[in-house]
This record gives C-alpha cells, structure tokens and sequence, in this order.
C-alpha cells in the first residue's frame, strides 16, 4: 500500500505508515479529502499553513477535541503552520512532511477519543512499551521461580540421607532420654509410695517389699547401701542397725528379724535385674527346733536334709508365716556342701530356697581349723567350707572368733531360754556329723544329724 502522503510502499495489512505514521486508506477508498494523487514536488513555500479538512463527522481524520466533541464543522479548516526541518529531502518534501505530521498527531488522538468513548484511556506510547514488557516480566519471573524450586528439590533428594540420618539420631536420643527421664520418674513415684520410717519395725511387710525392688534394682551395691541407709535400714555408715521386726506365726509363736544384709544373695528365678535380692533377714530368735535329718547321717548334705524340706513346705514353716510376708518372699540360691564327707569344694552346689538356715562361713567367715578326724586334710576341709557363701554384713565388725564363744551369737527359745541353732554345713570329714552353734555361740560345734537344735531361719526379699 502505497501512503499517499509520503509515497512509501507499505504491505498491505498495514494501517499505518511505516515511514511518515500517517493512516493509510483502507484498500479501494481514496485519500482523504482528495489529497491523493499531490504533486508534492511542486510545493516548495516553507511559510505556507497546511490546510486540514474536515470530515463529515466534523473531525480530520476523526480528530476531535479533549473531551471528545467535534471540533468544528464540515466546512471549516484549521490552518496549521508547517514545520521546517533541518533533515529536509528539499524544499518540496516539506509539505509531504507537514502534512504526515499532521496525520500522525490526528491519528493519535483518534484513538485516545475511541478508548475514551470506551470508558477508559487510550494508552500513549509509554504505556504500549510498558504493557510490551509485562509478558516478558512475567515469564522472566517464573522461570526464576522455577529454577529455584528445581535447585530446591535436587538439595533436598541430595542431602535427603544425611536429613533423615540426623533425624533418626535426634529421635534416638529424644527417646533415649525420655526413656531415662520415664525410669527415673517411675523410680522416684515408686520411692514417694513408701514413706521414710524411724526404724524396720515400723514398716509393713509390703512396705519393705517395695523398698527391696528398689535396692535389687540398684547397679552397684553401693548405690543399694545407699537406699537402704535412706530408709533406715543400715546405719549412715552402712553398718547394720539391730531393730529387729517382730512376726507372729500360725501357732501365735512371737519370732523376731534383724536385717543381715541387703544386695547380697542371689535370686532364683530371675526376678531381679542386677540378680540380687535386696534385703535379707535372719531370725534373732529361735521359734522352733528341729532335727537336721531322720538318720544319722550327713550324706546328701543340706539338699537331702529333712530340716530343709520342713522349712521350705506349706506343712512346715513357709505355710506357718503370716500372708503378708509370705506374699514378699523371694527364693535365693544358696551354696552348700551337699555331699557331706568331702575333700572337693565341686561339691558344693547350688539349692533354691525360700527358707533356710546359714552356713558357718555365712556368719563366722572363712575358718582355718585342725581337724581331729583327719588332720592331714584339714586344708581341703576349710576349702570346702569357706566356699559355701559370703559373710553377712550383720556378722561384720563384731570380732567374731571362728572357734570359741561368742557372746553375740548367743540365742534364746521362743520361751527365752538360751539355745543352740542349726548351720547348713556338713562337717565334711566324716560322714554322720553337721555344725551348729552352741549355747555359747561357738560355730565350731558340730553333732548327730538326729539331735534337734534350734531353727534361726532366714528370707530374702
């Protein structure tokens, strides 16, 4: 299309002059007010005015006024002053100029009329640019947005190992203290239970049981003194106290029972998780008495012994204890010669038992005796005896001889007469003789298996 006011070849789709800006004639209409067709070549006075004509509608080239109102009438022209330009092809192409000038600005302002009459502005120039860069803004800024996100989750599928390792190591450790944290509450809920008496005989016997769990629960056995000192139990220096807790048997026989020791035997059936029971008592008194065996005999040891089977049966002592403590008792295992004559500490074995009487290394401790029968053996005798257990701390410190008389030993009847008690250790040198302590409290003693002697019994809770 070629413009009519400057000559320029435009392509056809065109509504505008690519050269000048003037509005080209749509294709078939002439230019208009018949301006198509100018020699403007022959137009060459720079002081003339251009004259611009007015279309019907009362506007050139739909040119109308700020508010949109035609400007004048069909008849009238508005005369315009021409523009000299420096950059002029000659003096003829001013007038082509003027004239592509005056159609631009027409042009122009008939859109800003169109988007007026619209109900909004049309935009000038600036704005067509800025509306231009809006998708472009916009794009630039997703794509930022998505190479973060893909910079995002390539880190995270990268150090998703490394996360989940600390994460599975900080819940471990949460755990694990909230494990620890669990335990020593319960712990601490358990101890409040059970409050701290003046001494043993205060307490019930489910009282002591609980304060038991928790000394067997102790790991060391220092930690298990330092519980039953909190609870009176032991003396603030870990030694034993004396008070004695008083029992009354099915028959209505008054007994008493010291603490001898505490985190000191074994337990039987695998109720302690350290393996010990945590408080053992033994008699003070003597509440029966009874033979060691029916025959004459030390054979079998304490296994085979009829006072064991007695002590241990709902028939014999354990049915006679009150349900309370009875409820409390725990079995422990003790070590005993259980083959009587003997020369072979292999012969001291394990029994379990509720009830039970202790050896002579149990109270006395290790012994260094000269035995009569067989002198020469005297060496593998004493190793035969002191392998049957440990000393109780309530016989510690108190100067006991091995062989001789002990006031401290000395017992007396449920009628209060001094007596004789049984141990649970065979003399080993001969084949029919056990030990027991006498009236004195000599530990050396030792007697027919048939002869009756008193009975201080002991338990584990």
């Amino acid at each position: 299309m070629r413009c009519p006011y400057c000559g320029h070849e435009n392509e056809s789709f065109r509504r505008y002059c690519a050269e000048c800006g003037a509005l080209l004639p749509k294709e078939g209409e002439e230019a208009p007010d018949g301006l198509a067709g100018t020699d403007v070549a022959g137009f060459d006075d720079p002081d003339a005015t251009q004259v611009v004509p007015r279309d019907a509608a009362g506007g050139a080239d739909g040119l109308r006024g700020q508010d949109g109102a035609a400007g004048h009438d069909a008849d009238e022209t508005v005369l315009k002053p021409l523009p000299v330009h420096s950059t002029m092809r000659g003096a003829d192409a001013r007038w082509a100029e003027a004239k592509a000038e005056a159609n631009v600005h027409a042009a122009a302002e008939d859109i800003r009329a169109r988007g007026r009459q619209g109900g909004q502005d049309a935009p000038d120039d600036d704005e067509r640019d800025g509306r231009r860069w809006v998708p472009l803004a916009i794009g630039v800024t997703m794509g930022i947005v998505a190479v973060i996100f893909l910079l995002l989750a390539v880190g995270m599928c990268s150090s998703g190992p490394t996360t989940s390792n600390v994460a599975t190591t900080l819940d471990a450790e949460t755990e694990a203290a909230q494990t620890e944290a669990a335990t020593t509450e319960a712990a601490t809920t358990e101890t409040a239970q059970v409050s701290v008496r003046g001494s043993l005989g205060e307490y019930s016997w489910d009282e002591l049981g609980q304060i038991a769990d928790l000394i067997a629960a102790a790991p060391t056995r220092d930690e298990a003194v330092s519980i039953a000192e909190e609870y009176h139990l032991l003396n603030e220096d870990g030694s034993c106290t004396g008070d004695t807790k008083q029992v009354t048997l099915a028959d209505g026989t008054q007994a008493s029972f010291a603490v001898a020791d505490v985190y000191h035997d074994d337990v039987a059936d695998g109720s302690s998780a350290s393996g010990k029971a945590g408080i053992t008592f033994i008699a003070t008194t003597c509440p029966a008495a009874h033979a060691m065996s029916d025959e004459n005999t030390n054979g079998g040891g304490w296994e085979a012994s009829g006072l064991r089977a007695w002590l241990n049966s709902d028939d014999g002592m354990l049915g006679d204890l009150p349900e309370d403590l009875r409820a409390q008792v725990v079995p422990v295992s003790k070590l005993t010669n259980n083959a009587g004559n003997t020369l072979s500490t292999s012969d001291v074995t394990a029994t379990t038992d509720y009830l039970w009487v202790p050896s002579v290394k149990e109270v006395v401790g290790d012994v260094d005796w000269l035995w009569s029968s067989d002198a020469d053996n005297s060496s593998a005798y004493n190793a035969v005896m002191n392998a049957e257990g440990e000393q109780y701390l309530c016989f510690q410190g108190l100067g006991l001889s091995n062989a001789g008389d002990n006031d401290s030993l000395q017992l007396t009847s449920a009628s209060g007469d001094a007596c004789s008690w049984w141990l649970r250790s065979s003399s080993a040198s001969v084949s029919d003789h056990l030990r027991y302590v006498d009236e004195d409290g000599d530990a050396s003693r030792f007697g027919d298996a048939t002869d009756e002697h008193g009975v201080a019994f002991g338990f584990c809770l």
